[in-house]
């Protein structure tokens, strides 16, 4: 018996790549994580080691006041205080409440310290620093922090404060330190934690993979039966309501896997009405065929008649056509005839505008000229009026003169007998006398201008009268000359519309004869095709009753193809 062999499916594979992934992100998170946390861990506990040196380091100084110096038995002093027991006992203390170890150097000597020595002896009290430290604490007077010290064969962590004494003089050192093991009980416990943190979520993330792939899968399974049951034949295959009900890609596939499938048998369903049609219809034409053929001979028989009434047909177009080109030739030549006598009518029609147009000018500068010469006879007459009135004052003048010359005679007489006193008054009387002689010889001179002016006035008068009269006339013959210019231009008007209208009428007798004639060459090229067609026709249905035979054999394939059609759909069901 074979074996089957297991095969992941796509969900499994996706979600194996997914957990690969997540437990490879989790190693290199946990691997930084525990790297970095280590330098942490290390930089605080050397931060905490300096505070706790730097403070040792103070309170030593300001518990007691004086030097740091060695008594004579070997015990540490400050001032004069022996200080190596009382700091033995604090640093003992303070070494239980926080598991730091501490040591005071004088030099480099160690007197105070909490460190054991590694056989059990007792405290590593007498024993140096090593040279590193010496130099940079005792020698350079610096701080000094270190992650790998060796004391007494365990590794620790150490920071190293200078002591002093009040002249700033560096005479020893404050240690503090922490067992490396200690440190790394430490790490491994918080190292150990992050790795179980990460395997905790590495294990639910497989489980939540595992219950999707079922899950996925078995509905996945389910569009894949149902399609499997649309390619074995059976149109009702139906997808489940769960999947179809999904709001993700798999509930999209089961939607589509049902329209799908509703679609296909809608189609197959179509396709077996179409068939039945298909078998129907390969029948029909083939009944078609034979009436088709019995047709094609009852027209082959008509074409025959209808070429001989086209020979006839033709022989009576080319007579139409023949006179249909003698009442061309008339046509144009009357047409001719009507655009001479429409230029000349329209020349007679312009010149007529415009002697109407000159009539009219001559009218109106003749009422003008009337009108002057009225005015000019007014003008006249009121002259003629003021002469008469200067002569008037002429007269006048010459009485004034008359009378002035007799009373200067009085006033020269009047002088005589006034003797030496009237001889100045005799003077004026002959200056009076001489403007009176002038005064009347200017009044006789504008006497005889007015008269003469008279006279001019009355021959003016007389002329304008004469001069009336014939403009009278002449308005006159100018109405009855406008009078029958308008006359001549309306008959010009007419002749102009008559000649236009035949003129109109010639282009379109024109137009239909051109009509015609193109009517008459497409009926002998009819007629010419129609022989022909005839002739064509004839081949043609021989052709066609060939052809309806081989009509006749397809539709008894196509019912062939109609029945092994039926029979291929009848596979799905």
């Amino acid at each position: 018996m074979k074996t089957k062999k297991f095969k992941l499916g796509l969900i499994a594979k996706i979600m194996a790549v997914a957990v690969i992934s997540i437990i490879i992100t989790a190693a290199v998170l946990v691997s930084v994580s525990v790297m970095r946390l280590g330098r942490t861990y290390e930089d605080l506990i050397v931060e905490e080691l300096k505070a706790t040196a730097v403070h040792l380091a103070e309170q030593l100084s300001d518990s007691y006041s004086g030097d740091w110096w060695i008594g004579n038995d070997g015990n540490l002093m400050k001032g004069g205080k022996n200080v190596q027991t009382v700091f033995e006992e604090e640093l003992d203390a303070l070494y239980q409440k926080t598991g730091i170890d501490y040591t005071i150097f004088y030099g480099d000597t160690r007197y105070v310290t909490t460190i054991q020595k590694k056989d059990g002896s007792g405290k590593l009290v007498g024993t140096q620093a090593s040279d590193t430290v010496v130099k940079e604490v005792l020698q350079d007077g610096n701080e000094y922090a270190a992650t790998d010290l060796n004391i007494e064969g365990y590794d620790y962590f150490g920071y190293y404060v200078p002591l002093s004494n009040a002249d700033g003089s560096i005479v020893g050192m404050c240690f503090t330190g922490r067992n490396s093991e200690d440190v790394h009980a430490t790490l491994f416990k918080m190292t150990l934690s992050l790795l179980l943190t990460a395997l905790f979520i590495v294990a639910i993330v497989i489980a939540i993979s595992a219950w999707i792939n079922r899950t996925v899968s078995g509905e996945i399974h389910g569009v894949s039966e149902s399609l499997t049951s649309l390619a074995g034949g059976t149109l009702d295959a139906g997808v489940d309501d769960k999947i179809v009900r999904r709001s993700d890609e798999l509930g999209v596939i089961g939607h589509s896997t049902r329209d799908l499938i509703s679609r296909i048998g809608s189609i197959i369903g179509k396709t077996k009405e179409m068939s039945t049609e298909l078998t129907e219809s390969g029948a029909e034409l083939a009944r078609s065929s034979d009436d088709a053929s019995q047709a094609a001979t009852q027209i082959s028989a008509a074409v025959d008649g209808i070429s001989k009434g086209a020979v006839s047909q033709a022989d009576s177009i080319r007579v139409a056509k023949d006179e249909t080109d003698v009442i061309g030739e008339s046509v144009e030549l009357i047409s001719e005839n009507v655009s001479l006598l429409d230029g000349s009518s329209e020349k007679m029609r312009v010149d007529c505008e415009g002697t109407r147009d000159a009539l009219n000018t001559l009218i109106s500068q003749s009422k003008i000229v009337f009108e002057s010469v009225h005015t000019i006879a007014a003008t006249i007459d009121r002259t003629n009026q003021s002469a008469k009135a200067i002569a008037g004052f002429t007269d006048a003048i010459n009485s004034i003169a008359t009378q002035t010359n007799l009373l200067s005679l009085n006033a020269s007489i009047e002088a005589a007998r006034a003797g030496e006193a009237g001889k100045g008054f005799a003077v004026v009387a002959g200056e009076i006398s001489d403007l009176a002689s002038q005064s009347k010889e200017s009044a006789d001179k504008i006497n005889g201008i007015v008269e003469e002016l008279m006279r001019d006035a009355d021959e003016s008068v007389e002329a304008m009268r004469s001069l009336s009269d014939n403009f009278d006339r002449q308005e006159q013959q100018l109405d009855m000359t406008k009078e029958s210019m308008d006359r001549m231009a309306e008959g010009i008007a007419k002749v102009t519309q008559s000649s236009q209208d035949i003129s109109g009428s010639l282009n379109g007798l024109q137009e239909a004869r051109s009509t015609l004639n193109r009517i008459i060459a497409d009926l002998l090229d009819i007629s010419g095709e129609n022989a022909t067609a005839t002739e064509q026709t004839n081949a043609s249905m021989e052709e066609l009753s060939s052809t309806f035979q081989l009509i006749n054999s397809d539709a008894e394939k196509l019912r062939s193809l109609a029945a092994e059609l039926t029979e291929t759909i009848s596979y799905f069901h």
